[in-house]
């Protein structure tokens, strides 16, 4: 499909949903490339985000291949030669680039905005004193820049954070029509499948309707929580254990921080860890594409530097390798895996923007195909030969700062919260409030509780999504009235830092409240909504809510008569 536009700006898994898309098109014996097709080779890219959610959902291959069979039927003979795109594939495919240029605003105002990079790229504009002529034109100083680092560096952090006004980049003005992209502009596999979505009328829309599968609103919805949440989605044996190699993973990972003085624990510390414990199918995976750790040493770190920073008093996890964790155990559930191994790991790491991320970039840059290396992480991970970690006395445990058996436990204590969250179906709005309400509760260190359900229903607020969003508008309650009065409270116990983000016994409580209201509304089986979550709420028996609803100037009885209106 080389005459399709901006393919080189397609991401590798994009791409090849492209190729497959013409595979499914020739088995069919069709003349050109529809959206049908797009949908089928979106879902024969299984290691992608898309095929994911399509599978969460019930989208199977051979559904489609059905469907397809049933609408269109199959052509006379074999089609030679390249093939072509229907009208409707064309305007999926125009809709798909203009979903990633929505990533790159233009406006003839300054807007504000935040530009990330790495923390040794940062210190060095800071030790050269010479600004990049692009930092420039969005706007930043040296100054800032010095004092983001040293933000950065105090924090344990290795990206740094830069607040910018994208008005004044150099293509913020440039006229938003199909002429002209932005000069980075990345194409992924969810904007395929937003921009199909958005034609409304076509065969792959059709086929998505008459089962029964959520709209292009929903389907946002769910890229976003894919992308950031670790709520589990289906009812299955959820896996709470790492494989010894996995263990030994985690231990090289501490290792490779202290011996880079580093005080935190980051997904290059974890690669570096995965590769060097050989016995693991990450570093079979590795090794086989002639990745040695030496050479992944010396990419780490001519890519992120080194600042001396003295040896570190505690070592933490970085927020996005506390999510690895739960999602790596969520990859082992999905593959009816018992244990979390070192592939289950690694998978989760290269899962992300399609294979942009830093971990895959370094890849990369070592000459791994990273398509071939997924596939054989897939093939590797029920390893056999890689047992369960039941001891405490693994070799080298004493070194680590961090602790994995208290993560087992941790993943342990949250098989009730994943049960729930499996058991009961939330439609996409209410799985964004328990997505805002996890993000508010490790923000503040602190169990998910009732308090943080009610701010994760003021989310919706903000544009007035629903009943929830427009009653609760109406109440005179919204996201920051809700913050200011939470933040006003006295704490609620002492703050931590949990690795695995529990319910409180309140919040899960609250949940089961929820779901007892959907079935009393709507029959046994029924969807939880965000209604019925606020409705569990306001039966929430220890009376925080309450008081917090005083607090705002209303009660639990009056949302509830606005809510059962």
């Amino acid at each position: 499909m080389n005459h399709v536009d901006l393919l080189d700006r397609y991401t590798e898994q994009a791409q090849r949903a492209l190729a497959l898309a013409e595979d499914e098109a020739r088995q069919f014996q069709h003349s050109a490339v529809g959206t049908e097709h797009l949908l089928l080779g979106l879902l024969r890219v299984r290691e992608g985000v898309v095929a994911r959610i399509l599978e969460e959902q019930g989208v199977t291959l051979l559904q489609v291949r059905q469907a397809v069979e049933k609408l269109k039927g199959r052509g006379p003979h074999a089609v030679q030669g390249e093939l072509g795109l229907t009208p409707h594939a064309q305007s999926a495919l125009k809709l798909a680039i203009a979903e990633a240029d929505r990533r790159h605003p233009r406006t003839t105002e300054p807007m504000p905005g935040t530009k990330y990079v790495p923390l040794s790229e940062a210190q060095r504009v800071v030790q050269d004193g010479i600004l990049p002529d692009q930092w420039a034109a969005l706007g930043m100083t040296i100054e800032q820049v010095r004092q983001a680092s040293a933000e950065a560096q105090q924090q344990g952090q290795q990206v740094v954070g830069l607040e910018i006004e994208t008005g004044m980049a150099p293509y913020a003005n440039q006229p938003a029509s199909g002429e002209w992209h932005h000069p980075l502009i990345i194409i992924k596999t969810e904007d395929l499948l937003l921009g199909m979505l958005n034609v409304a009328d076509c065969t792959a829309v059709q086929i998505l309707q008459a089962d029964g599968k959520p709209g292009l609103k929903d389907f946002r919805y769910l890229l976003f929580l894919q992308h950031v949440s670790t709520l589990q989605t289906t009812n299955q044996n959820y896996a709470q254990q790492f494989t010894r190699s996995a263990r030994r993973a985690w231990q090289l990972a501490w290792k490779e921080a202290r011996q880079r003085q580093d005080h935190y624990i980051g997904s290059h510390h974890l690669l570096a860890g995965l590769l060097g414990a050989g016995d693991g199918a990450a570093a079979r995976a590795l090794t086989e594409q002639g990745v040695s750790l030496d050479k992944l040493r010396g990419t780490i770190e001519s890519s992120l530097g080194r600042v001396p920073k003295g040896d570190a008093v505690e070592i933490v996890l970085t927020p996005q390798l506390k999510n690895t964790i739960e999602l790596a155990s969520n990859q082992a559930r999905q593959l009816n895996q018992r244990a979390i191994s070192t592939a289950h790991l690694l998978l989760i790491l290269l899962r992300d923007h399609d294979g942009q991320g830093v971990e895959a970039g370094l890849l990369k840059s070592l000459g791994v195909d990273l398509y071939s290396l997924q596939t054989r992480l897939l093939e590797l991970a029920d390893d056999t030969a890689d047992t369960l970690s039941t001891s405490d006395n693994d070799e080298d445990t004493d070194a680590a700062d961090i602790p994995i058996q208290i993560i087992e436990q941790g993943l342990q204590s949250r098989e009730l919260d994943k049960t729930i969250l499996a058991i009961y179906p939330f439609v996409a709005e209410a799985r964004i409030v328990l997505e805002q309400a996890r993000i508010a509760a490790l923000q503040q260190g602190q169990q998910v509780g009732p308090e943080h359900l009610l701010l994760g229903l003021s989310y919706l607020t903000f544009q007035q999504r629903g009943p929830v969003g427009k009653r609760l508008k109406e109440a005179g309650i919204d996201f920051a009235s809700v913050q200011t009065v939470l933040q006003q409270r006295p704490e609620q116990g002492e703050k931590g830092h949990p690795v695995v983000l529990l319910l409180s016994a309140m919040g899960r409580a609250c949940l089961l409240l929820a779901a007892a209201e959907a079935e009393k509304q709507d029959g046994p089986g029924a969807q939880i909504k965000s209604e019925h979550l606020l409705l569990g709420l306001l039966d929430e028996p220890t009376g925080v809510i309450a008081q917090l609803l005083q607090a705002l100037g209303t009660s639990s009885d009056t949302i509830r008569q606005t809510i059962l209106l």
